[in-house]
């Protein structure tokens, strides 16, 4: 499966249930709530068994700044400019890879980082730089993203460890039916991108309803598509505002859209699931 300093925490409800791995500004202090995110972005956060260090050098500046510390600064002060609560990592050089755990922590956060990830980052180059992509999360896009994984993970929604059988499929379908039709009735364009980004972040992390079900997720995959189609028309045709910045938004979620619809491509046909056509 696909997958800084801290700032204040984000309000209370979102807190107590989703995973930890937000990125906050420390110099927002208008929020209710003191808890932390302690946990790290899924599946690149953690030493994994067998995996390979590269051999490449990362280029280092006069003063010795790493090209990742470099990148990380300058997001963070657009992060703090425009007012954003934090990140969330989509992909990195090891998105895609085979040993990601399917957990819940879905943000991205420095301070936790353990000391291999803090050094393995530090060694990143400017191109292998070039393939992190986060999207930026604001009140909205956090309200959104708890809403969604309370309605698609339902009682195992705050856990780390979670357990998916044939049934999870049941219940992914049941919320496609449920949140087309709130994106048919949501008429404000940024919002309507607030609630497909999440949604898809969501089934997309959480997986396992792809390979185990018993039919007919084609109609959600051919469903989603055709909502973020409609969307990306809409901005393209008409010059719509849908409220993501360019910097680090758009292209995140370019990325997440792609590699969905890559991964939708590489299950076997007897899935019958159809193309993830949102292009």
């Amino acid at each position: 499966m696909s997958s800084a300093a801290l700032a204040p925490a984000l309000a209370p409800a979102i807190a107590a249930a989703l995973a930890p791995a937000l990125l906050f500004d420390s110099t927002n202090t208008n929020t209710d709530s003191d808890a932390k995110r302690k946990q790290q972005q899924p599946g690149d956060e953690q030493e994994r068994g067998g995996k390979k260090k590269s051999g490449k050098t990362a280029a280092v500046t006069a003063v010795g700044v790493s090209p990742y510390d470099e990148y990380m600064t300058t997001m963070n002060n657009f992060v703090k400019t425009h007012g954003f609560l934090g990140r969330m990592l989509i992909t990195d050089i090891s998105s895609g890879d085979d040993d990601e755990d399917d957990n819940n922590n879905y943000y991205d956060e420095d301070e936790e980082l353990d000391e291999w990830e803090r050094k393995k980052r530090k060694n990143y180059t400017n191109e292998q730089m070039k393939t992190f992509r986060f999207i930026l999360i604001n009140k909205s896009r956090s309200e959104k993203l708890d809403q969604m994984e309370k309605w698609i993970l339902r009682e195992q929604a705050g856990r780390n460890i979670m357990m998916f059988a044939t049934s999870f499929s049941y219940t992914v379908l049941h919320s496609w039916k449920t949140f087309a039709k709130r994106i048919s009735n949501t008429k404000n364009p940024t919002h309507k991108l607030d609630l497909l980004m999440m949604y898809t972040f969501m089934i997309d992390q959480h997986d396992t309803w792809l390979h185990d079900n018993e039919g007919d997720m084609d109609t959600l995959i051919k469903g989603l598509a055709n909502a973020w189609k409609r969307l990306l028309k809409r901005e393209a045709d008409t010059d719509t505002d849908l409220g993501w910045d360019d910097e680090y938004t758009k292209p995140a979620v370019m990325a997440m859209l792609s590699q969905f619809q890559q991964k939708v491509a590489s299950m076997e046909d007897y899935f019958q699931l159809g193309a993830f056509k949102y292009n």
